[in-house]
């Protein structure tokens, strides 16, 4: 700032408050809230172009991957982020003056994305660290839903984190449903192949992981569901754009078709692609989200 001060953003702030490790010798940052789930919320991320802000961060929590033991400040360091507030601390916490930061997985990004003809295009980096969906038309036949106690409800309950990690499901090669998953997988990625945008491990892993998290996966179909999720909000993103005059396109498009078809049997999200496929009204292929009816229960 022109005054020469540090001012931390509340962002800032949740972060440090967030941070169980980093700070445990400052007493007026010592209430932390380390033990719960904290969901970040980037409205109109795209008013300037995610990769210019958001990259360096994602490339930080990749690298957290290899840290084995996070109780290990040495172990840490590479992953941990620096905010700059100045030169003159001595605080033994601070790097050229600069708080260190530990992001973990208490920590949960949602942005949204307003679509026109000035959105940038998400890159494969981002692209392949989440999980993207598009909303089309709200269904014509409900009107608006409004819920007069929205704003009103008490805030003085949390999500504990140790909560949220029962919940989560880690993947076995002896899930009944991972043979047609992985399948399913290859067939969707040899389709990408032919547009050069096919995804690595990374894309695979977490495939796995929603199904793994999906309610009731091993019921014998519900697994379908699952991964017709993964198409619409994972492989789907990454065809948008792609010029109809190339040569594997419709191959491409015709491949995934027939596995929502055949295989899925999500005739809504099938039917959404179509018309999709079928527009060459921009020279590109253009995704405009399917709009699902309200009775329409995906559990």
């Amino acid at each position: 700032y022109m005054e020469h001060k540090y001012k931390a953003t509340d962002f800032a702030r949740a972060l440090i408050r967030m941070d169980k490790y980093n700070f445990k010798n400052r007493i007026e940052l010592q209430d932390t809230r380390s033990d719960r789930i904290l969901l970040v919320l980037l409205d109109e991320m795209n008013l300037a172009r995610v990769e210019y802000y958001f990259s360096d961060f994602l490339s930080k929590l990749e690298l957290r991957q290899r840290v084995k033991n996070e109780e290990d400040a040495k172990e840490r360091v590479d992953a941990e982020f620096v905010l700059e507030t100045g030169t003159h601390s001595s605080d033994s916490n601070h790097e050229t003056g600069g708080f260190r930061l530990w992001v973990g997985r208490n920590i949960i990004f949602v942005g949204t994305i307003n679509e026109d003809e000035s959105t940038q295009t998400l890159s494969d980096k981002v692209l392949d660290r989440a999980n993207v969906l598009r909303f089309g038309k709200p269904p014509s036949s409900h009107g608006a839903i409004q819920d007069t106690n929205i704003g009103h409800q008490s805030q003085d309950k949390f999500l504990p984190f140790d909560v949220w990690q029962k919940w989560i499901k880690r993947q076995s090669s002896n899930d009944p449903w991972m043979k047609d998953v992985n399948e399913w997988i290859i067939q969707v990625n040899d389709a990408l192949e032919k547009v050069g945008r096919p995804f690595g491990h990374r894309v695979q892993q977490a495939m796995r992981e929603y199904v793994a998290n999906y309610p009731g996966v091993n019921d014998g179909h519900t697994h379908k569901i699952a991964f017709a999720d993964q198409i619409e909000q994972k492989v789907i993103p990454k065809l948008r754009g792609i010029d109809f005059s190339g040569t594997h396109l419709n191959e491409s498009l015709d491949i995934i078709y027939r596995c929502l078809i055949d295989d899925l049997k999500d005739e809504e999200l099938a039917d959404a692609f179509r018309q999709s496929r079928e527009d060459h009204s921009m020279g590109t292929f253009v995704w405009r989200g399917v709009t699902r009816s309200l009775d329409d229960v995906r559990v």
